[in-house]
């Protein structure tokens, strides 16, 4: 039975509200919302606005020394107060995107087995094969319309960082929500385990992923087979972004399925991002790969260029568009 508040309305209550960063407003429950959902004596006996929360949140970065101080802050933020972290970094993007993407989610990422706090999205192994439909359903949104994958192959600049790449598309999909507006609950980041051939990573008793060299090219086309077949069963309104993966974009080819996804007829799911993105940034959103996507990319991101061969995005000039997002998600 659901549990109305004054402004709130879920089946969550007490503890268990307040473990979901998706629900949790720390001190800005109401009186009302207290009483309905279990709150009193769990939280502060105060009802502070989104605008005091926010100065406690720049009163605390500030005794930060580093930006990646400042990025481990904002990630714990998340995981616990979601509604506070994106009206943080919205609140001056100019200055929270460099922090909780590039530059500074290069050096996160580098260090990612050693900062780890705690699980966000998927982890998928190729270890796994044969069991990937059971595994995405362990996620526990069933509506999901947007994944954001990688390998760890070439993650920016960085070469193959195994899984200490599963901050980008954590990342990413960050900006999916607060520069397009795009539901948080509707966006799964996953990384693909499929080793690393990273030796100092495979040697580092904190590094988070298989401690195996990488496949053959054909083993892990077969285990992305799998994987996209499974995505569009279990979430068939969903576009896969494929980010920094290991190899050439244009040495790629097109895999040997076609398949729709979201407002995508696609042939195939290797490539570029097509949604523009901050001038002289990586391009950001969900597409594809190889110019296999059946609308006309030109007419929509005209702004767009040819892939470069410095990663597995567009790049482009222009302004930002990622509302282009927002259409696909309300269908």
């Amino acid at each position: 039975m659901k549990t109305k508040g004054e402004n709130m309305r879920t089946h969550k209550h007490g503890i268990e509200l307040l473990q979901d960063p998706s629900l949790n407003k720390s001190t800005g429950f109401t009186e009302n919302e207290k009483q309905a959902l279990g709150l009193v004596g769990l939280v502060p006996d105060v009802t502070e606005t989104e605008e005091l929360q926010l100065r406690r949140v720049m009163m605390q970065l500030g005794n930060k020394n580093t930006d990646l101080d400042r990025y481990i802050y904002l990630i714990n933020l998340l995981d616990h107060n979601e509604t506070l972290f994106y009206r943080t970094v919205m609140s001056d993007p100019a200055r929270f995107l460099p922090i909780v993407y590039d530059p500074t989610i290069g050096e996160a990422c580098l260090k990612f087995g050693h900062i780890y706090r705690q699980a966000r999205g998927m982890y998928l192994s190729i270890t796994r094969r044969g069991k990937v439909k059971e595994i995405l359903k362990n996620w526990p949104q069933k509506d999901v319309r947007f994944i954001c994958v990688t390998d760890g192959g070439r993650i920016l600049g960085l070469g193959d960082i195994g899984a200490n790449g599963a901050g980008i598309p954590i990342g990413k999909l960050q900006l999916y929500a607060a520069c397009a507006g795009v539901p948080p609950q509707y966006l799964l980041p996953m990384y693909l385990d499929a080793g690393t051939n990273n030796d100092q990573y495979l040697h580092d008793p904190l590094y988070l992923g298989m401690r195996k060299t990488r496949p053959s090219t054909e083993d892990l086309y077969s285990f992305v087979d799998e994987f996209v077949e499974a995505v569009q069963e279990i979430f068939p309104k969903c576009c896969i972004h494929f980010e920094d993966w290991t190899g050439m974009v244009s040495n790629l080819g097109v895999l040997p399925f076609e398949t729709s996804f979201g407002g995508f007829k696609l042939e195939s799911l290797w490539g570029p991002s097509v949604f523009v993105g901050v001038e002289g940034e990586q391009m950001i959103g969900a597409a594809t790969l190889n110019g296999a996507i059946k609308s006309s990319a030109h007419q929509l991101y005209p702004n767009t260029k040819a892939p470069s061969d410095d990663g597995s995005n567009f790049r482009g000039h222009g302004p930002l568009t990622l509302t282009s997002l927002v259409p696909i998600v309300e269908r």
